[in-house]
């Protein structure tokens, strides 16, 4: 589920979020709430939301401030909900990539939409970054990796494997150091301490 927390001053503009929007329909949950800025970006760091949505002024930090803190030491996408069209803000809102910028009164309609599209925006983003980290290893790296998956009962050393491969100590740690960025026998200690 796709996190989201709602910063409004307004408690009944807040539960009206709350309530008004088909959670489920886009595959969010409201993890948090808060009424203020600094509420707000304490809330940030504790709950790591994936979507922040504000309304642009609120007490001790505008909705704009708290967001840019905010992305200073967490990734999320946020929607600003505001009863200023003033330009300045929207051209703040731009420049900090906010993903929507909705008016007051408020439209739940366009408000749910808005979060629909951002869940899938954040679904396909993680799935290109899950296969952007894939690793592809060499065909020797697979067949070494699998013999040391399948032995890990038996006495593995850096020598038996050696041996079975018939490849050099100086070659097969170059190996794993340039296609796993760690030694063999690190390699299986920490094979073995997930097994366990």
């Amino acid at each position: 589920m796709i996190k989201v927390i709602i910063v409004e001053d307004e408690e009944n503009i807040r539960k009206s979020i709350e309530y008004m929007v088909d959670w489920d329909k886009c595959g969010c949950v409201v993890a948090g709430t808060a009424s203020n800025g600094k509420l707000g970006l304490q809330l940030i760091k504790k709950i790591k939301p994936d979507i922040v949505i504000s309304d642009i002024r609120i007490p001790f930090l505008s909705g704009l401030k708290m967001i840019e803190s905010a992305s200073e030491f967490d990734a999320f996408e946020s929607i600003i909900i505001s009863g200023y069209s003033d330009f300045e803000y929207a051209k703040k809102a731009i420049n900090l990539s906010v993903n929507n910028y909705i008016l007051k009164p408020i439209d739940y309609k366009e408000l749910e939409d808005s979060l629909c599209k951002l869940t899938k925006y954040i679904h396909v983003t993680r799935e290109s970054k899950k296969e952007e980290t894939f690793v592809y290893y060499s065909q020797k790296m697979k067949e070494i990796i699998e013999y040391i998956d399948n032995n890990l009962e038996s006495k593995l050393s850096l020598g038996v494997i050696c041996d079975e491969f018939d490849i050099s100590s100086t070659s097969l740690n170059n190996l794993f150091k340039q296609e796993i960025s760690t030694t063999v026998n690190d390699y299986i200690n920490q094979t073995k301490i997930k097994r366990s």
